[in-house]
């Protein structure tokens, strides 16, 4: 008897260490339909919602966990071609919820009868829709900017499984350069059936104008967002605020510090390995990757030319995948690379790549299957 529990305890240990060696496979590959700029979430029962943008219009699938390919596709914009870059949340019951600003194409139609010239004032929507549980098309595209306007760059969004969705977009009420402009939260109650007038939450020292905000509701439901500020017109400083109270108020974390007198058209991205939460970023030719708890700030190794577009994705084992986009020339096609991590920011494995996998101003999304192995879309 003694022998054979001793056996079933060397079993079982071994197993333990093959499940724990086991290595993660990343697999890159193109964006279905040649779509442009992925987003992706998966939810709570492992299905991945993807959305992408293609010659205005913006198109939404999925793919359960024991689905070889996505769906197919289905527009989400109710007016035809009038979709920029768009973020997805997945709230209460399943609902998709996406939030996108006019383009700029759409927006210019709009004053075309009036024979006049473009102008700042003009650019002032910022769209959202849903996918309600077992509908098969999303709801009428509705404007939540009221009085907002100026907007470029991203909007984004994040919802919780109670029903309230944060919409955040940053624009101004005022004429005025980058440092008028402030970033707006219009909140939901009732899971996106109407939303409260857009209230500025920022730090006060401006927006810088086209880099993009991002959301994310962390394993604890606290609130987070990202984006970079405008001080003076030329301190670009990437700030993370985060509330523990519903949106009601926001504590901020400073990431960085960067000079600039230009908008540098920033991604950033969140993920998350068990209790904690990682962000993302760029700064100059360098992206980095930032514990928000242990302030660990981690950049991946072997650097040969300018990098952007950082993107996380994190698998159930903990650990947080990190890619981004590299080249001399985003103008041109440029290169595909990733770097895993554990959750204590150890690098795991070597630097991967895929050559020339972006025409032109790439970004990629991550999502993870129930291996714990990673897909990123590009």
């Amino acid at each position: 008897m003694n022998a054979i529990r001793t056996l079933l305890v060397a079993l079982i240990l071994f197993s333990v260490c093959f499940e724990t060696k086991a290595a993660v496979t990343v697999t890159p590959i193109p964006t279905p339909n040649e779509g442009k700029r992925p987003r992706v979430m998966t939810d709570r029962d492992g299905t991945v919602h993807l959305i992408y943008n293609d010659k205005g219009n913006i198109f939404y699938s999925r793919k359960s966990s024991d689905a070889i390919d996505f769906s197919a596709p289905i527009q989400v914009n109710s007016i035809d071609r009038s979709g920029a870059v768009a973020d997805i949340a997945i709230g209460k019951n399943g609902t998709v919820h996406l939030l996108f600003h006019g383009n700029i194409f759409y927006i210019r139609q709009q004053i075309k009868s009036e024979n006049r010239k473009l102008k700042s004032s003009d650019i002032k929507y910022t769209f959202y829709t849903r996918l309600q549980a077992g509908a098969s098309t999303f709801d009428e595209q509705r404007d939540l900017s009221q009085d907002v306007w100026g907007f470029d760059g991203g909007c984004t969004l994040a919802a919780d499984h109670d029903g309230n969705v944060y919409t955040f977009f940053a624009g101004t009420t005022r004429r005025g350069n980058e440092t008028v402009r402030q970033v707006f939260l219009s909140k939901s109650i009732d899971n996106g059936n109407t939303f409260a007038k857009p209230t500025p939450i920022d730090l006060g020292k401006g927006v810088c104008a086209c880099c993009h905000l991002k959301a994310d509701i962390d394993p604890q439901g606290r609130l987070h967002l990202v984006y970079r500020v405008a001080e003076e017109t030329v301190d670009r400083d990437s700030y993370v605020l985060s509330s523990s109270d519903q949106g009601k108020s926001f504590s901020p974390t400073p990431l960085d510090r960067w000079k600039l007198r230009a908008c540098p058209g920033s991604a950033y991205s969140f993920a998350h390995s068990g209790d904690e939460t990682f962000v993302s970023w760029r700064n100059e030719s360098e992206i980095y990757l930032a514990s928000l708890s242990k302030k660990i700030h981690i950049t991946p190794p072997g650097k040969d030319l300018k990098r952007r577009a950082a993107i996380l994705g994190h698998n159930h084992r903990g650990d947080v995948l990190i890619t981004w986009s590299e080249g001399d020339n985003f103008n041109k096609p440029h290169d595909l690379k990733w770097q895993l991590y554990a959750a204590d920011g150890t690098a795991i494995g070597p630097i991967g790549t895929k050559e020339n996998a972006f025409k032109r101003w790439g970004v990629s999304a991550v999502f993870a299957d129930a291996d714990g192995n990673f897909t990123v879309l590009h």
